[in-house]
């Protein structure tokens, strides 16, 4: 956090995100962070690949989300990693 660029992080929904935000912001509040870092940066990467939506991605950017991970675990077929890819191709951005 003091010398960070910035944070990646996991979890089943957004709404655990919002829990980690929570403890990053009191991590902030507690430990100086040289202004010449700028901004810590956010990458989320939801464990439940599924529940990647529209609707799950627009809410992670609305929380400060830089980049949303996403993927294609546990698919072992690449045909289904394939599929999987192209479809979430199309989230927001």
């Amino acid at each position: 956090m003091a010398r960070g660029h910035g944070w990646i992080g996991t979890g089943n929904s957004p709404e655990d995100l919002v829990a980690h935000l929570a403890g990053l912001k009191r991590a902030a509040d507690e430990v100086d962070r040289p202004a010449r870092l700028g901004r810590l940066e956010i990458t989320f990467m939801q464990l439940d690949p599924v529940t990647v939506d529209a609707e799950s991605a627009r809410r992670c950017a609305a929380l400060g989300v830089d980049r949303l991970l996403v993927y294609p675990l546990p698919l072992e077929n690449p045909a289904d990693v394939l599929a999987y890819l192209e479809a979430h191709a199309r989230l927001p951005r």
